[in-house]
Order: structure tokens, then sequence, then C-alpha cells
């Protein structure tokens, strides 16, 4: 393994043990039919991830990049069953245990070396 490697094992072990089960949910719209003038279905992904929740200090919120009620997500690099997870995307939505969805507004990999050690995603109720 290189430092990276192990760097990102040990991130996604301290999310584990600290985190709290979510779905990461990709919806990609049907290709359109002409013949139709309609969009197929969708084609939704999802992974189940680990994830630690962290809240914005008041001087981060500006009231239009980051408002009020906006929260900070943690993501493992590594899925629940251990494989790497698709680098989160805006529009993307993440499900909690009690249900919630929020929709990604924004995602910054830690990636030093080219190798995801987290991800941490911005997120919207809503």
């Amino acid at each position: 393994m290189t430092f990276y490697a192990d760097m990102a094992a040990t991130a996604a072990d301290l999310i584990a043990e600290l985190g709290q089960p979510v779905t990461l949910t990709r919806s990609v719209p049907g290709t359109y039919n002409t013949a139709t003038a309609t969009n197929g279905a969708p084609e939704v992904t999802t992974q189940s991830c680990l994830a630690v929740e962290d809240a914005y200090k008041a001087r981060e919120i500006d009231g239009t990049l980051i408002r009020v009620g906006d929260k900070k997500l943690i993501l493992s690099p590594q899925t629940s069953a251990g494989a790497s997870v698709t680098a989160p995307q805006t529009g993307d939505t993440v499900t909690f245990a009690d249900t919630s969805v929020w929709t990604v507004k924004d995602s910054e990999p830690l990636s030093p070396g080219g190798t995801a050690l987290i991800y941490t995603l911005q997120l919207r109720q809503g």
C-alpha cells in the first residue's frame, strides 16, 4: 500500500467507528426518445456509505453559498462494503437513517496524490 492508500484506509476506519450509515443516490435522466417525444426512465444508482455529520460555524454561513440549516458531511472514501465510493456530485442526494433526504450542493474531495481520503459535502434539505 502507498502512504495515501494507508491514509484513506485510516480515514475509512475512523468514519466507520464514529459515523453513521447514509445512502448516496444519483439519478441520471433517461435518454430522449424522438419517436415518442418522451424521456426514458431515469437511471438511479445508490451507494451505501458511512459518514460523520458536522456543522458550519456561524462565520462560514454567508446566506448565499452556505445558508442557515445547511449540513456539512464528511463522507468515507469507501462504501459500507469496502469498495471505492464514486465521487459525489452536485445534485446527488443523501438519505439518513431517519429517512430525511438532503441534496448535495457542493462536494470537495481531499485527495492528495490522487487518492481520495474523504469527501466533504455541503447538504441542503429540499
